[in-house]
């Protein structure tokens, strides 16, 4: 017997630009924070843009379909319970109406787009991408008892166990159902109690686990019968989707209740790195990390398992920050750019400062003794005076001839330092 590994294929990141530049401004990138709207993975930086309010309905939870394409939560409005579904790129949820009444005893994501919901006591198959609710008939009082496995087609297996007294499956009751690609179900077949392995050889199978797959049976269409000769693939499954999502998010943790972090694992062990402080003059060599929420939240926000999104909920409210990917290498331009940018602002600043300390000492500027806490009243944030170093020697203004090449001081940065001169203007100069 021939067993091979076939993994499925991961979606492509996209998050519509177009759709934010008509809601936030032409140029949503610029308005992110390097520090708390982006994260780096392997080689790609994610900005999460703006969150976006996707529905009016009042949205007690949910969850990401597998495939990264759909939010999906159970909502209520004032015609009674209803799913909230959006769709990454677009700018609103649509609600749809429960298939049966009663309580919700649970929904899932399984495969795909697919979920399932067991509402009154039955299960019903959820299509995200169809908007539709399918029955699975003769699960009353039943739930998912193992992860679907996926044929090479694009059929997929799921199975049903009863719900014991307990509150867990019973394994020794289940029933397998096949959902076909042109959205038929199959089914139900009773699954024997000691298989739970499945695989495909143009008909279902099913094998046990074990240190191999052994004894492998097929579904005639009234009873298993033994396949000894029958070629068997096993497919990744939702649960273990692959390198990529496997490798990529933390738990999402709340901080003092309304601030929340979305943490990476960049290396598996190792703890994201803490956000510099902002008197660090290398805060921008760490690539980040995390992205803030800072919102009063009901539950820990989702991200999608493509990483193209994040949703969250507050007071109900269901708020979808997509993202935007660029390689990790126009990032850390980007990220030199900015403080370069962030230099030439706060010696500005400093600027400023010496312009107005010698307006109040007779045009007189500062030496360089006890620079810092001369100048500290003048400046709104104390950490800019830490780099900045002053090289204008003190004295009269009216003493400078040329105030417009008059260097009063710099601060160094990548590949350069911002200068400020006594005019008051500053600019860049490349290091020789």
């Amino acid at each position: 017997m021939t067993i091979k590994r076939i993994g499925l294929s991961s979606v492509v990141l996209a998050a519509s630009l177009a759709l934010f530049a008509g809601q936030n401004g032409s140029r949503p990138v610029e308005r992110l924070d390097p520090f708390s709207d982006w994260i780096v993975v392997k080689e790609t930086a994610y900005g999460f843009l703006p969150p976006l309010r996707v529905s009016d309905a009042s949205v007690d939870e949910g969850e990401w379909s597998k495939d990264g394409r759909f939010y999906v939560g159970l909502g209520k409005t004032d015609q009674g319970p209803v799913v909230v579904r959006y769709a990454v790129g677009t700018a609103k949820a649509t609600t749809i109406s429960l298939p049966a009444k009663g309580p919700v005893r649970d929904f899932k994501p399984i495969v795909g787009g697919l979920y399932v919901f067991c509402v009154g006591g039955t299960n019903y198959l959820f299509d995200a991408n169809l908007q539709t609710f399918r029955a699975f008939e003769g699960t009353k009082n039943m739930e998912v008892s193992l992860p679907p496995r996926v044929w090479r087609d694009g059929r997929i297996l799921i199975s049903f166990a009863k719900v014991s007294e307990s509150d867990s499956p019973d394994e020794d009751n289940r029933l397998l159902f096949e959902l076909r690609p042109n959205g038929a179900i199959l089914g139900p077949i009773k699954i024997p109690s000691d298989f739970f392995l499945y695989g495909v050889d143009g008909s279902i199978l099913l094998g046990a686990i074990g240190p191999w797959v052994e004894h492998v049976r097929r579904w005639n269409g009234t009873e298993w019968v033994p396949a000894p000769d029958a070629k068997v693939y096993i497919v990744d499954t939702p649960s273990n989707p692959g390198e990529f999502v496997s490798e990529g998010l933390r738990d999402v943790r709340m901080d003092s209740g309304t601030r929340t972090t979305i943490g990476v694992i960049v290396y598996d062990g190792d703890d994201p790195p803490k956000k510099p402080s902002a008197g660090d003059l290398d805060r921008w060599s760490a690539l980040p990390t995390e992205v803030v929420v800072s919102a009063p939240l009901s539950e820990k926000p989702r991200v999608s398992p493509t990483l193209n999104a994040v949703a969250y909920l507050q007071n109900g409210v269901l708020y979808i920050r997509p993202t935007i990917q660029v390689p990790v290498g126009d990032f850390r331009k980007a990220l030199r750019e900015r403080w370069k940018k962030e230099l030439l602002n706060n010696v500005k600043e400093a600027g400023i400062a010496l312009t107005v300390y010698a307006a109040d000492y007779d045009d007189v500027f500062p030496d360089g003794f006890d620079f810092f806490n001369k100048l500290m009243p003048y400046v709104k944030n104390g950490d800019i005076l830490s780099s900045f170093i002053y090289t204008f020697p003190g004295g009269e203004s009216t003493n400078i001839n040329d105030p417009a090449i008059t260097e009063l001081g710099y601060i160094p940065g990548p590949g350069g330092r911002a200068v400020v001169y006594a005019d008051g203007h500053a600019k860049w100069i490349p290091d020789k």
